[in-house]
């Protein structure tokens, strides 16, 4: 069973407060409803909400780095203005990316975002939170004394080599990735989306030698 809309009440709407102090909840149903014993969520507001947290919400940035000076522009603030940006989005299983389209990007707005598979957005993830003494993709082998670089492709760990140096480790990771995203942007049927992969490929191995 899928999330219905059920008008919201004068004391639902009175109770609102702004999400995180930012956020507001326009919307004239209510986002969070019961059907049959079982609660479920707009899916317009879960993902508003997420975008939300992982901007304004301090303990979610202390933890991911990557997002301590992001912010969403003000027509997103707004809950109505983002699910009317969501409607005419192919979003079903797929997350919303901010960093794609435009490199570095710390802005969540209708002209830098856009949604793409899991598979995508996991192979883009920097991993800070996990990533260790090491640049990503690169561990010491304490047995053979080596570097070994290794790249998660579709959640399964793949051997790119082992190397006498933590840079020649993380340059080979690098090239083996930047290859696998342009792989993946090749077999894309959206435009858009094929470009700004290619452009993530050959921006990530403009630094290797």
């Amino acid at each position: 069973m899928r999330f219905v809309e059920k008008k919201a009440t004068t004391h639902s709407l009175k109770m609102r407060k702004p999400l995180h102090g930012v956020g507001t909840n326009d919307a004239d149903y209510m986002v969070k409803v019961k059907i049959e014993g079982k609660g479920y969520t707009c899916p317009y507001y879960r993902t508003w909400q997420n975008m939300i947290t992982r901007c304004y919400y301090k303990p979610y940035a202390e933890e991911r780095p990557t997002y301590e000076e992001a912010k969403v522009c003000n027509d997103w603030l707004l809950f109505s203005n983002f699910k009317g940006w969501m409607e005419y989005q192919d979003w079903e299983n797929k997350a919303l990316d901010k960093d794609i389209l435009v490199l570095n990007n710390k802005i969540y707005s209708a002209k830098t975002c856009l949604f793409v598979s899991q598979k995508i957005n996991s192979l883009l993830n920097k991993h800070e939170k996990s990533r260790g003494d090491y640049p990503q993709g690169v561990y010491y082998n304490k047995d053979i004394k080596k570097f070994h670089a290794q790249c998660s492709v579709d959640g399964k760990k793949k051997h790119v080599g082992f190397f006498d140096t933590v840079s020649r480790a993380e340059d080979e990771y690098i090239k083996f990735k930047a290859n696998v995203i342009k792989q993946i942007a090749l077999l894309q049927t959206d435009k858009i989306l094929k470009l700004a992969l290619l452009n993530q490929a050959k921006c990530l191995v403009g630094g290797v030698s």
